[in-house]
């Protein structure tokens, strides 16, 4: 058998052998997370903070937005934030201007968090009403 040939042998066999193992390993992952209040937030939260590759880096981590250097182990988090976590609520930073630290994260309702993003905000008719109109007259 040529070298070639034994490549696409094991990477067949490899291959098949991933497949069979994938689906064991993604329900022990589901598992580990649930038992784990507030880790998908947790993991939201360090990787739009803290990894350069992920769609929300801009406006999080390119802005100088960090995550608490304490909250970087989940163990320390769950045992600092998580007053207030109930499941299905959202991490929301009050000042959006400051890091993810103590004094400035609450959970809050998904409804909620979706009212007091900025995205939001500006979709609503009184949010003109904070808006300065003085810049508007420049005659």
């Amino acid at each position: 058998m040529t070298q070639p040939e034994q490549r696409a042998k094991w990477r067949k066999w490899a291959n098949s052998w991933i497949d069979r193992h994938r689906p064991q390993k993604q329900a022990k992952d589901r598992a580990w997370q649930g038992s784990r209040p507030g880790y998908n937030s947790w993991k939201a939260m360090m990787t739009r903070c803290h990894h350069p590759g992920a769609k929300t880096y801009a406006k999080y981590g390119a802005r100088g937005i960090k995550v608490y250097e304490p909250w970087h182990k989940y163990s320390t988090f769950a045992s600092q934030a998580l007053a207030g976590w109930k499941p299905g609520h959202h991490l929301h930073r009050p000042n959006p201007s400051r890091d993810y630290e103590p004094g400035n994260i609450q959970w809050v309702e998904p409804s909620e968090h979706a009212r007091l993003t900025n995205r939001a905000r500006w979709g609503t008719p009184d949010a003109w009403d904070d808006f300065d109109h003085d810049i508007l007259n420049i005659a």
